[in-house]
């Protein structure tokens, strides 16, 4: 079995490539104007067979959306838990205060939509 893990940030681009119980590891500099061009390249470096599993990880989109970059972010999630983002942890410094400065959140609250549906962890809708 061949499994590549990939990571693709905003400077550089890491695969890990496990193969016959040995691990591979190779970085090279991340492509802005086609993610995809450093991706491939990386896996031609490591030779990945084309039937391998791939473990896709994204940093350059974590980033992007942190930063509020690129294209405006929607929220979709199960009914009665559209405020979890805004909501947060509730940790508060001062216990007594009413109000706080409002935070920073990815999504503006309009963005975030809500579905009637509950799965199981089987997949089952319930």
């Amino acid at each position: 079995m061949s499994i590549l893990g990939v990571d693709i940030g905003g400077t550089f681009t890491d695969l890990v490539h496990i193969a016959d119980n040995h691990i591979h590891i190779y970085k090279l500099l991340s492509t802005k104007a086609d993610p995809s061009r450093a991706f491939l390249d990386g896996m031609n470096a490591l030779a990945v067979p084309s039937e391998a599993v791939v473990a896709h990880g994204a940093t350059v989109a974590t980033n992007a959306v942190l930063e509020h970059k690129g294209a405006r972010t929607g929220f979709i999630t199960t009914k009665g838990f559209r405020d979890v983002l805004y909501i947060r942890r509730q940790t508060r410094p001062t216990l007594y205060r009413l109000s706080f400065p409002p935070r920073w959140t990815p999504v503006d609250r309009k963005n975030a939509h809500e579905v009637s549906e509950r799965v199981e962890p089987d997949g089952q809708v319930l």
